[in-house]
């Protein structure tokens, strides 16, 4: 008996590894990252194949049983085991599977494609990986961000090449001269002035490439003063969105994508209207390239966050 459980066991592995190695194959054939939805159909598949392996080498094995009854005297017994054994683990995995089609199916009605936790070096890759995947061919980058410098100002920021080819960029950052720079700057474990000199250094940049002189690329740069809550990445029609930690940088904070449906129904409609409220309070205030005058629209004075020579200054 002992024999006929190691031959079953070991043609279980055998094709479960081979159905595993399958899935491998047809993910990376679809083209999908891990934790996109078409991947997870796959997945969905996958599992079943096993299970169905599984079961399929648990009755042989239960048949094989029962053709020893001449040398296992409780033969019944056993398979009686085996098969409440079968269905226990039929009704688990019903159970669970429904459940995870559920959520599946409410993630696809958010508009959810994507998410990352950010906990390790590989998923801050992936993570980063698929905001140059995104990026590449957006026609219109819309971001709400602190410095910008690590999401499209310095040269291994994810969209520094698709905002060099970008047609509109509309950005909202941390205005340098704000209060807040000096809580946020030590939340993080950095230096106020470092953190100021990557905001001056983001707007170096999209100076620069509202200065081409092509006339391809529309830039409107504008500000806020208050501690970020909520960073926006919106490409096309797709959005990214993480919130602020107040202990680390955003980077290592979870992400989610969400894909603009047709029906409204999901969530990148409520966050890129939250994008347009904020784009179109009076208490954002507009910068001026020319002037480096930043201009709001209620009452507040305008201001003159440095000079071009002094902004210059930092780019080494």
């Amino acid at each position: 008996m002992d024999h006929i459980w190691a031959i079953s066991i070991g043609k279980i592995k055998t094709r479960c590894v081979k159905a595993s190695n399958e899935f491998l194959r047809l993910a990376k054939k679809c083209g999908k990252k891990q934790h996109e939805y078409p991947y997870n159909m796959i997945f969905h598949i996958t599992i079943l194949l096993i299970v169905t392996i599984i079961l399929e080498q648990i009755i042989t094995l239960e048949i094989a049983i029962r053709d020893m009854a001449g040398f296992v005297t409780n033969h019944k017994i056993y398979s009686e085991m085996i098969l409440g054994t079968i269905l226990l683990s039929a009704y688990t995995f019903a159970i669970t599977y429904v459940g995870h089609i559920k959520l599946v199916r409410a993630a696809k009605k958010a508009g959810l494609f994507y998410y990352s936790l950010n906990k390790t070096t590989n998923s801050l890759t992936d993570a980063k990986d698929f905001l140059i995947d995104r990026g590449s061919d957006a026609s219109m980058i819309r971001i709400l961000g602190a410095t910008g410098w690590d999401t499209f100002g310095n040269d291994d920021s994810p969209l520094r090449a698709a905002i060099e080819n970008c047609n509109q960029i509309e950005i909202i950052l941390l205005n340098p001269l704000s209060d807040i720079i000096e809580q946020r700057a030590g939340d993080i474990g950095g230096r106020p002035g470092e953190y100021r000199a990557e905001i001056y250094k983001s707007i170096l940049k999209l100076k620069s490439i509202r200065d081409k002189g092509d006339g391809c690329h529309r830039v409107t740069l504008k500000f806020y003063k208050r501690y970020p809550t909520w960073k926006f990445i919106i490409l096309d029609r797709c959005l990214w969105v993480q919130r602020y930690p107040t202990n680390t940088h955003v980077k290592y904070a979870p992400c989610y994508a969400f894909m603009k449906l047709s029906d409204k129904a999901g969530f990148f409609d409520p966050f890129s209207d939250n994008f347009d409220s904020l784009w179109n309070s009076e208490r954002i205030g507009t910068y001026n390239f020319d002037t480096c005058i930043v201009t709001y629209g209620n009452n507040e004075p305008n201001e003159n966050i440095g000079t071009p020579d002094i902004m210059a200054n930092l780019k080494s």
